[in-house]
Order: structure tokens, then sequence, then C-alpha cells
């Protein structure tokens, strides 16, 4: 009986070792085609990622009498690089009345009229990339005077820090 258990034994594993080596060679399997996607993420930059520093220097502004040099520095405060095409400037009014910033909250100066200031330029084409975190060198505007073509008392206007306005659209 014991032979007979051997041989069982034998056959089984017989049988065993070729099903498992014939499922190691024989396998089944499927191909296709796909598709997906993905995605890449692009940054943002506002308008007021850019700050103007403008200022003008030269004599004190008198009606009809000599004007000074206007500039500004653009500060990109973004990370990416910031295209300035044109900057426009203009005198700062609220009511029409010149604003004084002096101190940390301007003001219109009453009886100051922004209309009696004159800039040579309104605009300037800078064409210019800015890279991120990093401010221009000062860039030439023109000259801001007070021509004196008018018939109105401008003493409202003396001894005030006027402010010029720089901006640019995109």
């Amino acid at each position: 009986m014991q032979r007979f258990t051997t041989k069982r034994l034998a056959a089984v594993a017989v049988t065993a070792g070729l099903v498992l080596g014939g499922g190691g060679v024989a396998f089944a399997y499927f191909t296709g085609n796909g598709s997906g996607t993905g995605h890449a993420t692009t940054g943002t930059i506002s308008g007021s990622d850019v700050t103007f520093a403008g200022s003008a220097s030269g004599s004190p502004l008198f009606p009809g009498g000599g004007s000074q040099d206007v500039s500004f520095t653009a500060a990109n405060g973004a990370g990416g690089t910031e295209y300035l095409g044109t900057v426009y400037i203009t005198v700062a009014s609220s009511g029409g009345w010149a604003i004084d910033n002096s101190s940390d909250t301007p003001v219109p100066i009453t009886n100051c009229s922004a209309s009696w200031y004159q800039l040579s330029e309104s605009s300037v084409d800078v064409d210019l990339a800015v890279p991120g975190l990093t401010t221009t060198d000062p860039i030439p505007a023109g000259t801001v005077s007070m021509p004196g073509n008018s018939v109105d008392d401008q003493n409202a206007c003396q001894g005030h820090q006027i402010e010029l306005d720089f901006n640019t659209a995109t």
C-alpha cells in the first residue's frame, strides 16, 4: 500500500508541476489605447504688483516760472516678469483740486486747481520688462510746471507738495 501512496504522491507532484510550469509559460493579456489630460498652473500678476515712485527735482514751482524734472521708478513685487508698455502721468486731483501728498494721508488743497500745473509729458513709452522682485532705475518723464496762464489767485498752492500719479493699463 505504501507503494501505491508513493506513486499517487508522485503523480500529484508531476501534475502540479506541469500545471504550475505551464501557468508560467502560458498567459493572456489585452492591449489597448488610451488618453488622458494633465495640467500646468500659470501664475498671475495683477496691476497692483507693480508700484511706481515718482519724484520731481529742481527749483520750487511758481506761476509763470521754472519747471521741475519728473522721473519715476517701477518696482515689481511679483515673482514673475512684468512688461511695462506706456506709463501715464497725471496731476492728482479730487474735485478738481490738486492733492498735497506731504503727509501720510494725501488731502485736496482747497482753491488750488490741478489744472494750474502742466506736465510736458502725459505718457511715457517705457517698453521695458521688469523682472520679478526688482526695481527699475529712474525713468525720465518730462517736466512739471505752473505756466501762470490763469487770472486766478493761486496763493492756495503755495508751499504744498503736489501729488503726481503714475499708472499703466494692461
